[in-house]
């Protein structure tokens, strides 16, 4: 089967016969090394663990077409977790700088997440990413894209109309239009194909009586 990619992420390491062999018509250089995919993340207190490798500058002289880097939430290390952001937005404003395009891979990993697919988690960090400077927020699940879109119209059609917590009861509590289901998990765990104009009428149901 013929592969069609647009780029091939690399480390850096790997950049030299890359590039000389014309090989591929992009190239993207992974920055930083984690331990979070590790045992390590969760053998010690202090397993959670990110170190950068190279800089923004350092790939666009290797001939980089963008660079990528992890954001990591839910590990329960405060420490670790401001670190991560302090080291996300750093490299956001080098790549403003020297004009690279920064791919952020947000997950959420550690104690604190039972489920990484969650939409909770997928809402915070990749928002997180967005608010940090990522020119693309790279989400490995399937079908986030659509069960993120719709739980953002679903929370502005009712936030126009109601406050916070209004928004947060109707989308965590068990919805009558929905035979007693709870909108939020169906985000979760149904095909957004099939529940997504379900919980449209709910939640226009919803504001047509209030």
């Amino acid at each position: 089967m013929e592969a069609k990619a647009d780029a091939v992420l690399l480390n850096l390491g790997n950049f030299a016969d890359a590039v000389s062999s014309g090989f591929p018509p992009g190239l993207i250089a992974r920055l930083d090394w984690t331990t979070a995919f590790n045992e390590a993340a969760t053998a010690s207190p202090n397993g959670f663990q990110t170190c950068l490798m190279a800089h923004p500058e350092d790939a666009l002289r290797a001939g980089a077409d963008a660079v990528i880097t992890f954001l990591f939430i839910g590990s329960g290390d405060a420490d670790f977790e401001k670190r991560e952001v302090q080291r996300v937005g750093s490299l956001a404003r080098e790549c403003e700088r020297v004009g690279m395009p920064l791919i952020v891979e947000s997950l959420a990993r550690g104690a604190a997440v039972n489920n990484p697919r969650e939409l909770k988690w997928l809402m915070l960090h990749t928002r997180m990413a967005a608010e940090l400077g990522a020119d693309v927020i790279s989400e490995p699940y399937k079908g986030v894209d659509e069960r993120l879109r719709l739980a953002y119209r679903l929370a502005k059609m009712i936030s126009d109309h109601e406050g916070p917590r209004v928004v947060q009861a109707w989308f965590t509590g068990l919805n009558p239009e929905l035979n007693d289901r709870v909108p939020v998990r169906l985000l979760r765990e149904e095909d957004v194909a099939t529940v997504g104009p379900e919980i449209l009428g709910a939640a226009r149901a919803f504001l047509a009586g209030g």
